[in-house]
């Protein structure tokens, strides 16, 4: 994200569609019918503008609203996770703490000191 991404370039699109979409089917084949595109060019522009593969975009963007609604909501961490695309608890603390090295609840303890 270190680039700057026009509105109506794809990447900023593809950003826009999935942030705002946390909870609906983000699978590469979904995302293929959003946009009109092949798989294979669905992965070429993520990775040149992400630097990463379609489904450590989804997970990185994930990630980052469950830590921005832990720190400025009250919302219990259950709910923090079906936010975000995660209606499996467990599943989500397992991915929030290999992406933070914390779990939901330290994290939010730890940022609100």
């Amino acid at each position: 994200r270190s680039i700057s991404l026009k509105e109506d370039s794809l990447p900023g699109r593809i950003d826009a569609y999935i942030t705002g979409h946390l909870t609906a089917d983000l699978s590469v084949d979904a995302l293929c019918g959003q946009f009109q595109l092949s798989r294979s060019r669905l992965y070429k522009v993520v990775r040149e503008y992400y630097n990463c593969g379609v489904e450590q975009l989804i997970r990185s963007l994930r990630v980052a609203k469950a830590k921005d609604l832990l720190l400025t909501t009250a919302m219990p961490v259950t709910e923090v996770a079906y936010q975000v695309g995660y209606p499996d608890y467990n599943y989500f603390i397992k991915v929030f703490r290999n992406a933070t090295g914390a779990t939901p609840r330290k994290y939010r303890a730890q940022g609100s000191m």
